[in-house]
């Protein structure tokens, strides 16, 4: 009897200790998911071209020009960046 006892004891404690570890495991995939959704959102972001809608409203064609060169010059920085990763990554 003591020795089944102390096996149920035994056993008890081992599921104790398996349901605390998949409750961890199950926060940490949670953080995971999350990191790696607000990761692929900022992603798709610095993704985006930049627009020129609602900008031309009243604006000189010196003013379009600059305005065309700020988009140019944030293009070519952003694929830089994309290129410096890429080759990084691999």
């Amino acid at each position: 009897m003591i020795a089944q006892a102390d096996v149920i004891a035994n056993q008890e404690a081992l599921n104790d200790k398996l349901t605390a570890r998949v409750a961890e495991l199950e926060k940490a995939l949670a953080a995971q998911t999350a990191a790696r959704e607000r990761a692929e959102e900022k992603a798709a972001a610095a993704e985006a071209p930049p627009t020129l809608e609602g900008k031309l409203d009243g604006k000189t064609s010196k003013e379009l020009h600059n305005e065309v060169y700020k988009l140019r010059t944030t293009l070519k920085a952003k694929e830089e960046q994309r290129e410096f990763w890429n080759i990084h990554r691999n």
